[in-house]
């Protein structure tokens, strides 16, 4: 029997975030970005650098010669240090961001079904003076490798005239109406995909805690079965994609020989009978959202971001859908394998989009608000950039000015941000460049020199609806360090009075009894 769920919501709603717009600059932000700090400034390898081609990697397209690549990582090398949160010396995506009115209500959800730990969870004054909400949690325990899933409420920035919440609520509505007919919609495709070992154990939870489900069948790279079970987080834009090579407890909706991933299962870092929370371990595999021009998302990935497309199918009748679909299926080359995280993009013939949301309107919507609420490479930071991934440039030679010297050239638009780790004493830069398909990207490095660094780059901070503060507000970068030293987000008291108490709540007891 299905389980019933009080679900826990925000202690404090949007009229009493958006009072605290205009707040004094709690000097939080190295908080915020911790899991991506570590990266020290390295020095210019010197010399021309030049863009063309559709693939990183090869000699027209790669922006370094194979000896200044050699060079600037040798370099990168000796000045880089570590951190302890998901930010080891490799390239690496780690995070995936959505906004949210409920963070908190995300938080409960990934705690009570998935092997997950709380971060920052609630209204953090400590961090931001209570000008968000979070819900952010860590696929798995705290450890180097660990990918991170955020939920932000952010209203002290702008929303560019597109309502997260009333955009939460049609996205509900389409998906849920479909689940409830057992059909597919495109809207579907905007998801995080997670390897699982065992997906008849989520079957079996979802079931006890009367979530729903689609499940569908396709086919790996190499011909053989692979299933997946494409998961809505209530009241939210929140969709997951379980994936596994075997299924016997739920029949497929769907079967189909389009690729949902480039390579096969299961991934490198997979541990065979993993368990955390005693629950099977998940692993982050791919990031993917649904598009209205599959070839500008190729273009803006291989051109700005230095990706390559791996693989691409087109078809006609996938899930019985009307007309042609198509994937294209992107990863950064330098990624290390134990943490390689693809990038997908799907077109559907317009046909098929819900009456509730169309995805080129929210596409549409989404490039609408960046545009009406980006001031300059230094300032202009909206609701919807928080629809983003985290991409870490690590150790892979590449600097932050490669991707600004791109986006440049394509049109790209994109904002700069820096902020401050205490754990490791150095600073990194935010690149969030937003994307053809709305969402954003967020690339975490550093220039070559700080004569690259846009003029009047800001501390990224969610008290400023310009996205953050500068730093000669509060007295240079030294005044920023003291500011931030020894903060510890399990001092916070919503850590014990709120976090722990969603790890461990009654409803994940009655799973858990549910499953016996």
């Amino acid at each position: 029997a299905a389980v019933a769920h009080a679900v826990p919501h925000a202690p404090q709603d949007q009229e009493d975030a958006a009072e605290a717009r205009w707040r004094r600059p709690l000097m939080g932000a190295g908080v915020l970005g911790v899991w991506c700090m570590g990266v020290a400034m390295v020095s210019s390898a010197g010399g021309k650098r030049s863009f063309g081609g559709s693939k990183f990697g090869m000699d027209n397209a790669n922006p370094y010669t194979a000896s200044e690549l050699a060079a600037q990582v040798a370099q990168t090398k000796t000045t880089y240090k570590d951190h302890a949160y998901g930010t080891a010396g490799s390239s690496s995506t780690m995070k995936h961001t959505w906004p949210a009115s409920d963070p908190v209500a995300f938080a409960a959800f990934m705690l009570d079904y998935f092997p997950t730990t709380p971060w920052l969870v609630g209204n953090q004054s400590w961090v931001d003076d209570n000008c968000a909400t979070w819900g952010k949690v860590l696929v798995g325990n705290m450890t180097d490798s660990t990918f991170q899933l955020h939920a932000v409420q952010g209203t002290a920035r702008p929303d560019g005239g597109l309502s997260v919440n009333a955009t939460e609520r049609a996205f509900s509505k389409a998906v849920d109406g479909a689940m409830e007919r057992g059909e597919f919609t495109p809207l579907m495709d905007f998801n995080v995909g997670l390897y699982t070992e065992d997906l008849d154990y989520y079957v079996e939870r979802l079931t006890c805690g009367g979530v729903s489900f689609l499940p569908i069948q396709w086919a790996d790279v190499d011909g053989d079965d692979a299933y997946s079970l494409l998961v809505h987080v209530p009241n939210s834009l929140i969709m997951l994609e379980l994936m596994g090579t075997s299924l016997t407890k739920a029949t497929p909706a769907y079967t189909a020989s389009a690729p949902r991933l480039a390579r096969t299962m299961p991934p490198t870092q997979a541990e065979s009978g993993a368990l955390f929370r005693d629950r099977p371990s998940l692993y982050a595999v791919k990031i993917s959202y649904a598009t209205s021009d599959a070839t500008a998302a190729a273009d803006f990935y291989e051109g700005v971001l230095f990706a390559e497309e791996g693989l691409s199918w087109s078809g006609e009748g996938l899930w019985e859908l009307e007309g042609t679909s198509e994937v294209k299926l992107f990863d950064y080359p330098l990624d290390s394998s134990n943490k390689l995280v693809e990038v997908h993009y799907w077109q559907h013939d317009v046909a098929n989009d819900a009456a509730d949301l169309a995805v080129a309107d929210l596409v549409d919507a989404m490039g609408a608000a960046h545009a009406a609420t980006h001031v300059s490479n230094s300032e202009g930071f909206d609701q919807w950039n928080d629809w983003h991934y985290g991409h870490r440039l690590g150790q892979s030679g590449l600097i932050l000015d490669d991707y600004t010297t791109a986006a440049d050239a394509a049109g790209s638009t994109y904002t700069i941000y820096t902020d401050y780790s205490t754990e490791t004493g150095t600073w990194a830069y935010y690149m969030y460049v937003d994307s053809p398909g709305g969402t954003s990207v967020q690339l975490v490095g550093n220039f070559s020199s700080l004569a690259a660094v846009p003029d009047g780059v800001r501390v990224f901070d969610t008290c400023y609806s310009e996205g953050g503060y500068t730093i000669e507000e509060v007295g240079g970068r030294a005044a920023v360090a003291e500011l931030y030293a020894g903060r510890d987000y399990t001092d916070h008291p919503n850590y014990d009075r709120l976090a722990l108490k969603l790890e461990d709540s009654q409803l994940a007891a009655d799973l858990d009894a549910c499953q016996v």
